[in-house]
């Protein structure tokens, strides 16, 4: 009679093959699906990949031990990679029927889950390998989906780094010299960048609240403001672009954007315009960031260049960059650094580990840790503190809220003529920043994606500290010319959220590419007489003070 129960070596080589490949998949996934909007290396990767591959050998060896089998550790061990890297998709599921479970008492539930599939499997341990062809199968598919993984981020690396165009080559353009009318004023100009606000017409549309105070305000303050602006970009590292890099939107992206603008599913649009991308060699991170025509068109009237950063290196230095840092006081880099690759790669990487993982369960940790190391390369100047915590006194003076106060207030020592770009981050998700606070409910306190319940809220205060930025700019230079303009409307998880809860695909289209746009000219510099489309932003501001270079768009 034949002997099922020893398994044979090609079986146990196979087995161990897969137990070394099987995290890998969900890793490789990610890269693949993250590379283009983060700063992450592939060689890091094959590193981080190989330390995981030792610990899934060893797990699978322990689990081997306790099922007295290779088939029961092969399940028990996939089981356990999927419950990990697939941590917080069934946490935000589980919380659907139960509104009260907490993480830790989650990965509890799975750890309990485990310790009963390694019993089953200890117990059916001899009539198991009556089924060992279908162990085989799987053992086989987890090698080859980590094939399929790992050749498409080796592919993308390899190939295309050997396949780039050379400059003359480059499917776009990119407007590197400029026509400079020394005669124009050269007024400071302030650019806030309003993530994730969506239009006022939108607002009102889907949330009720027509926010006539804040159109008020506004007006008070000599905005001409777009009710019902769009920019169909759709995400942040591509709506940049759009925004400040006229020529290359006019000889390439807007072309490309637009074949894929009525998907409304935000992920299947950014891989199919990262695949195109990658066949026509563009990089936007390495060719387009570094050359943004805004910036360097103001550098050629001799204009200071600031940026206030939170959105990683989607903004190169240029005269002056605030980076992000989770710790006080404010940092500066000069022009000539050209940003700290290995502290954004870890950032990038924390958080895509943080959003999937029950390393969430250590976020605040992390994020103590990346913030130490950032501080290490840059250096320490004025923290601002009376005015700050003048300024928050009647506010919730959260964490974003302050930075930003920092920063600007450090920037206006800038000397004029300058043009600084700020990002305020406050409307972004996750949706639950100023219920962190505790001084506020929170109504869906395990779903930060719940659009419906908790945008509102946060929009409104992200727009209360716009408007305390404007008046901060004002009250040292009531000439500033002022431009509010968001980069894209709902996307990630509030994306899913919508998805899930049965929105058509007109409507999630739509709060995507809704974006919050308002401008200040005075009347010294021209004025406005009609609202502005987003497109027209940066060619209206280079045309009336650097010098006419661009055509506007016509809607």
């Amino acid at each position: 009679m034949k002997d099922h129960s020893k398994v044979p070596v090609r079986g146990k080589t196979l087995y161990y093959f897969a137990a070394i490949l099987l995290p890998n998949i969900f890793l490789f996934f990610l890269f693949n699906n993250n590379r283009s909007e983060n700063a992450l290396h592939f060689n890091h990767f094959l590193v981080l990949a190989f330390a995981l591959s030792i610990v899934s050998v060893c797990v699978f060896m322990f689990y081997q031990k306790l099922t007295r089998g290779y088939e029961g550790a092969l399940a028990v061990l996939l089981t356990s990679w999927i419950f990990f890297w697939m941590f917080e998709a069934i946490f935000s599921i589980a919380v659907k029927y139960s509104v009260s479970l907490r993480k830790v008492a989650l990965i509890a539930g799975l750890v309990i889950i485990i310790a009963i599939l390694l019993y089953l499997f200890r117990q059916k341990s001899v009539a198991i390998p009556e089924y060992r062809h279908v162990f085989f199968v799987i053992a086989t598919t987890i090698c080859v989906l980590f094939i399929y993984n790992f050749v498409s981020a080796l592919y993308a690396e390899v190939f295309f780094a050997v396949a780039n165009p050379s400059s003359d080559e480059k499917p776009y353009e990119v407007k590197t010299n400029f026509t400079v009318d020394n005669s124009l004023p050269r007024p400071d100009v302030y650019w806030f960048h309003m993530d994730e606000m969506m239009s006022f017409d939108v607002v009102e549309k889907y949330f009720g609240d027509p926010q006539e105070e804040l159109k008020v305000e506004l007006l008070e303050r000599g905005f001409v403001i777009n009710k019902g602006a769009e920019l169909r970009a759709g995400w942040t590292w591509v709506a940049v672009p759009a925004l400040l890099s006229p020529t290359f939107f006019d000889s390439y992206l807007g072309a490309r954007l637009g074949e894929l603008e009525y998907i409304a599913s935000r992920h299947q649009r950014r891989g199919e315009l990262d695949a195109r991308l990658n066949v026509d060699g563009v990089n936007v991170r390495q060719d387009i960031v570094p050359s943004y025509e805004l910036f360097h068109a103001f550098k050629g009237r001799n204009y200071t260049v600031v940026t206030i950063n939170n959105i990683g290196d989607r903004l190169a230095p240029i005269d002056i960059d605030y980076r992000n840092s989770d710790r006080y006081p404010l940092m500066v880099v000069s022009e000539n650094r050209n940003g700290n690759h290995a502290t954004e790669e870890m950032d990038n990487l924390r958080q895509i580990l943080t959003s999937t993982t029950p390393l969430s369960l250590f976020k605040e940790k992390i994020e103590k840790i990346v913030g130490l190391i950032a501080e290490n390369d840059m250096r320490p100047i004025s923290e601002y503190e009376a005015d700050i915590a003048r300024i928050t006194e009647r506010t919730l003076g959260i964490d974003s809220e302050r930075k930003l106060y920092r920063r600007l207030l450090d920037s206006f020592s800038v000397s004029s003529p300058k043009l600084l770009y700020a990002t305020n981050m406050i409307a972004h998700c996750p949706y639950n920043k100023i219920y962190q606070t505790g001084e506020l409910d929170n109504p869906a306190p395990d779903n930060d994606g719940a659009v419906d319940l908790l945008y509102l809220p946060q929009y409104k205060y992200a727009a209360e500290v716009m408007l305390t930025t404007v008046d901060m700019v004002l009250e040292r230079n009531p000439d500033a010319v002022i431009v509010l303009q968001a980069d894209h409307g709902i996307h990630h998880r509030g994306n899913k959220y919508m998805i899930a809860e049965g929105y058509p695909e007109s409507q999630i289209l739509e709060m995507n590419y809704s974006v919050f746009s308002a401008v200040r000219i005075p009347k010294k510099y021209g004025g406005l007489d009609k609202p502005i489309d987003p497109l027209n932003l940066s060619r209206l501001l280079v045309n009336r003070f650097v010098g006419e270079n661009y055509e506007m768009v016509e809607k």
